[in-house]
């Protein structure tokens, strides 16, 4: 779809310089539209926007508009640049309101406001060698224009420009992740991977789901100690997860106060030791203790002492009896 497609439109260019750029044109104004093959939203077409600001560049802008003379009659695009003929002058030509400063920039010689309107105009137009060269330019913008290009570069899946981006701005974790991507053969498994990177992580687990690695969805879950999140995708992915995650998730909750579903959450952790459908990874011994210690501070926050102290006397663990002894205290 080609939003903001305009019923009027007579006429579509596309540029001779940049073959994913195009322009509708109807009789008195003239939309740019960049195709995108791919990236975290998939293929799309973007109505081009102005940015003014740095800030502006992750917030959803409307697409801008060239007004045109209604005598002249658009008939070549060649880097954003329109060639019109008039009858009565001839061929004449403008830049697109969304290029209008990229032949104006002087380099070095240009101002900080001259080199922040051609990094805005080249970002939005997803040319990225001209925003690298004016980052390496600009003394008062430059690590931030790195940032942006490489957080823009991972959105629409240009690693290479996004490692260099991150190296330029010594951003050493974003590269050292980025570089672990690139050997990467399943799209759904390294778009999730992006999308986890620019903490995206509602569409990195719907595609981690679709992937050949489905538990990639439940890891990122995991690593973020979201458990709530973490137990629903267990009981469809790995089930052999579900009383681990249960436990985590009922320390999260004991700690924010809901006592009682907390010592449901501890009951249903339990793991019975004689079970083969066990995390190989999960020491029981160790989690079932942490179960009735969780079982035992909550009963005993409940009021039901008797409980709780039965509980505790039977573990031989010295930190639990400890943190039970501690809400003990706490409770007089």
């Amino acid at each position: 779809m080609i939003p903001n497609f305009s019923s009027e439109t007579k006429n579509v260019l596309w540029d001779l310089e940049d073959r994913n750029l195009f322009i509708t044109v109807d009789s008195d104004k003239m939309s740019t539209y960049l195709f995108v093959p791919i990236s975290l939203d998939g293929s799309s077409i973007i109505h081009l926007p102005e940015y003014l600001k740095l800030d502006e560049v992750d917030k959803a802008k409307p697409g801008v508009i060239t007004y045109i003379d209604k005598d002249l009659k658009p008939i070549i695009l060649k880097g954003g640049f329109v060639y019109s003929y008039s009858r009565s002058d001839g061929i004449r030509g403008q830049y697109l309101t969304t290029h209008s400063y990229i032949n104006s920039w002087r380099a070095q010689s240009d101002s900080d406001e001259g080199h922040l309107r051609y990094f805005l105009q080249n970002l939005a137009a997803h040319r990225y060698a001209e925003c690298m060269e004016v980052a390496r330019t600009s003394q008062k913008f430059g690590q931030n224009f790195f940032e942006i290009i490489g957080k823009n570069c991972l959105r629409y899946v240009e690693l290479e420009i996004a490692e260099t981006a991150f190296q330029m701005c010594k951003n050493v974790g974003m590269v050292y992740s980025i570089q672990a991507l690139q050997s990467e053969t399943d799209k759904s498994i390294l778009m999730g991977h992006i999308a986890s990177m620019l903490f995206k992580h509602d569409v990195a687990q719907d595609v981690f789901q679709k992937s050949t690695n489905p538990i990639l969805a439940l890891d990122m879950r995991m690593d973020l100690q979201d458990w709530f999140a973490a137990l629903k995708l267990a009981k469809q992915i790995s089930p052999d997860k579900e009383q681990f995650i249960c436990r985590k998730l009922a320390s999260q909750v004991e700690n924010q106060g809901n006592i009682a579903e907390a010592q449901k959450l501890y009951e249903r952790a339990y793991l019975n030791p004689s079970n083969d459908n066990i995390d190989p990874s999960i020491n029981v011994e160790q989690h079932n203790t942490q179960c009735y210690s969780g079982i035992a501070r909550t009963a005993i926050k409940m009021g039901d002492m008797q409980r709780g102290f039965s509980i505790a006397n039977e573990l031989n663990d010295k930190n639990s009896v400890i943190e039970i002894a501690g809400v003990c205290e706490s409770m007089k």
